[in-house]
């Protein structure tokens, strides 16, 4: 296609030699974004206010009464308890009791240690004994069954005593049937002393299925609530580990980086070995262990004690375990090897962006950290977009730097294009939402019999994810031709569009490839570090036994590290990602603005001008066969076989092209002293 002719896709840049990178004159973009934006936040800013003004944390914390008073504080300060009159009543909320259950509730100094039902007192008070009769009875706090006028029935009927109670224990502070810890048979009607049937005061017979019926979501969010206690707990002794390990993986992220700096190809191509060979020997000794444990006599059960126990080691000793693990592996190792192999040589073209996005990125690890406190798709498009402008500042104008092009990007960002920022980052909220409630919607509809609806959801659901994806592909290169030319965010998507289909196929494959990179390095890192903390945690360096905490939970702090080291190497690494989308953005414009010759000479380094030659002919569909003479304007470094003459089996250059050779030793040297 010749250069400057209009198709589907676009027209190509025009040569223009005033051009060095992001423009100065600049003007707000997107400024209604902006303002809603800004609104939006006061608001949330307003609710939170109201929420901490009006709100009581001790809610959280404490057990409270239906009358809201909190049990262990105030006047209640003896009774710690909270007695539910009627758990049947519980499960006709069904999930929704952890948000109140609607039978009365009051603070009592111990949980019942036996089972009750009223119907015994009132045999008793018709036999003459009112004093006993009543005194096993649990009321409401303005009520004393033994100064009042009113019968039994009439206290039960009127909700004003409980009907019935079962022993019970205390689960974070609630009167919970004890039932569920005795793992006793549900399906047995409950007896009192006197084996008489508990029954409510409706006439119903209490069974244990039906308090479970009535518990089971009380049980499972208040159990959950004492795992929590436990894992507060686990953190506090655990907290200076876990610093240490982020910090420890900050130091990694940051060597890993200083290495790709100085030898980004041994660091790449050793990483993507190391990483081949991790699944090899998880292969290797996941086999192994399944074929020792093959002929013992083991079982997969899993005992009710051990239900919420996280019991790692129990999984450890199933051959099915490590069968999975070395089927997994295995698949992903050749999985991971044809990838490799089909990507080799761009895998080449990813080492050479990333290394000349290496030159710039050191500086930026302290911005990257302090941007990764920021708000979510808002945070990262702004740090996407300064970063971009930096990067294509360095591009455009390596012969006359400007000062601070970071801050200078910054300060571009900050000044004229929040909005559009806002924009982008509304687009994919919206999106992220959608999502989110058909989600919701996919959970309410498991229990539904109705496929049609299902079907639908589902492709609604897969529909959405894909937008989401390629929405947040398009935005990060929208913001960076908004950070290089200051356009609206509509005209800056178009462009980018526009440019991005005019070179699909490299540009997909050699996104795909830098994430792929990229994705590895994290995941070398991270799991370093999650190996180390395991063992750490686990006990198994002798030496070290004395500075190890006893925890409940030893997974948690690895869980936690592991994360945290992930989210910490993504602040660094994605750093090299947006150096290499805005560096390959720029090399696209460039070859469509220039031609090489010394007229329009690329402004890429010579590095990549040596990686991407043979891209550059394929680009422009030069195929050269034996000598060919071409004008000396049209010779240049992407045509530098296509100009060149033959004689004897010996290339000899065109004076333009001679005149091209020295412009790249020169740009060599240069590059050489900046390094």
């Amino acid at each position: 296609m010749a250069k400057g002719k209009k198709n589907d896709t676009g027209s190509p840049k025009e040569h223009d030699p005033s051009f060095k990178g992001p423009v100065s004159e600049r003007s707000c973009t997107d400024v209604v974004c902006c303002i809603l934006f800004i609104l939006c936040i006061l608001g949330a800013a307003v609710c939170s206010i109201i929420g901490y003004a009006r709100g009581d944390p001790n809610r959280l914390v404490y057990a409270t009464d239906s009358a809201g008073n909190f049990c262990g504080q105030g006047k209640f300060q003896n009774k710690s308890f909270l007695f539910f009159f009627d758990l049947i009543q519980c499960a006709k909320m069904g999930p929704g009791v952890v948000l109140g259950c609607p039978t009365p509730q009051v603070c009592v100094s111990e949980c019942p240690q036996e089972n009750f039902v009223y119907l015994e007192s009132v045999t008793l008070e018709r036999a003459g004994q009112r004093q006993k009769a009543r005194e096993k009875l649990i009321c409401k706090y303005d009520v004393d069954p033994q100064v009042s006028t009113e019968t039994i029935e009439d206290l039960v009927k009127k909700e004003m005593c409980a009907a019935y109670y079962v022993a019970s224990k205390s689960v974070i502070n609630r009167c919970i049937p004890a039932v569920f810890n005795k793992i006793l048979d549900l399906k047995e009607q409950l007896k009192t002393a006197d084996n008489n049937s508990i029954q409510t005061v409706f006439g119903e017979t209490v069974t244990g299925t039906k308090l479970e019926n009535g518990t089971i979501y009380l049980a499972q969010f208040y159990k959950l609530k004492g795992y929590a206690e436990l894992v507060f707990k686990d953190l506090c002794e655990s907290w200076p580990h876990i610093i240490v390990g982020l910090v420890i993986a900050t130091v990694i992220s940051f060597l890993w980086i200083v290495l790709l700096r100085y030898f980004v190809g041994v660091i790449v191509w050793l990483t993507l070995i190391l990483f081949a060979g991790l699944f090899a020997f998880s292969s290797y000794y996941s086999y192994r262990r399944y074929y020792d444990l093959k002929g013992k006599n083991l079982t997969s059960e899993f005992g009710l004690s051990q239900a919420f126990v996280l019991n790692f080691e129990h999984y450890l000793t199933l051959k099915e375990t490590w069968l999975a693990f070395g089927c997994t592996s295995a698949t992903l190792l050749a999985i991971f090897l044809l990838i490799v192999i089909v990507l080799a040589r761009r895998i080449c073209i990813a080492i050479e962006l990333i290394k000349e996005g290496s030159r710039y990125t050191i500086p930026m690890q302290l911005y990257m950290l302090f941007m990764f406190f920021w708000l979510m798709n808002f945070v990262v498009a702004f740090g996407q977009m300064t970063l971009a402008g930096a990067f294509a500042t360095f591009y455009w104008s390596r012969k006359e730097m400007p000062p601070h092009p970071l801050l200078s990007s910054f300060c571009r960002c900050l000044r004229y294009h929040l909005g559009s920022l806002a924009f982008g980052s509304l687009i994919i909220a919206s999106i992220q939402l959608i999502r989110s409630i058909l989600e919701y919607m996919d959970r309410k509809l498991k229990s539904s019999e109705n496929s049609v609806a299902k079907f639908i959801l589902k492709c609604l659901k897969c529909c959405f994810w894909c937008l989401e994806k390629i929405l947040k592909f398009i935005n990060k290169n929208a913001y960076i031709m908004i950070a290089i030319y200051g356009r609206s965010f509509c005209t800056a998507t178009k462009d980018a569009f526009m440019l991005i289909m005019r070179n699909v196929l490299r540009t997909y494959v050699l996104d795909k490839v830098s994430d792929f990179i990229m994705f590895i390095s994290k995941l070398m890192v991270t799991g370093g570090v999650a190996i180390g903390a395991y063992y750490w945690f686990e006990n198994r360096i002798p030496f070290l036994e004395n500075f190890i905490p006893d925890l409940h939970f030893r997974l948690l702090p690895v869980i936690i590290l592991v994360l945290g080291t992930y989210l910490v190497t993504s602040c660094f690494f994605n750093v090299y990602d947006m150096a290499v989308d805005t560096l390959f953005l720029c090399f696209l414009e460039d070859l469509e603005r220039n031609d090489g010759s010394p007229e329009k000479p690329y402004q890429m380094s010579s590095g990549l001008k040596t990686i991407l030659r043979k891209d550059v002919d394929e680009v422009d569909n030069v195929h050269v066969e034996g000598a060919s003479n071409i004008p000396a304007e049209n010779a240049g470094e992407g045509r530098l076989r296509a100009g060149s003459q033959v004689e004897g089996g010996t290339e000899t250059l065109l004076p333009a092209e001679q005149e091209a050779d020295a412009e790249l030793k020169a740009a060599e040297d240069q590059d050489a002293t900046d390094q």
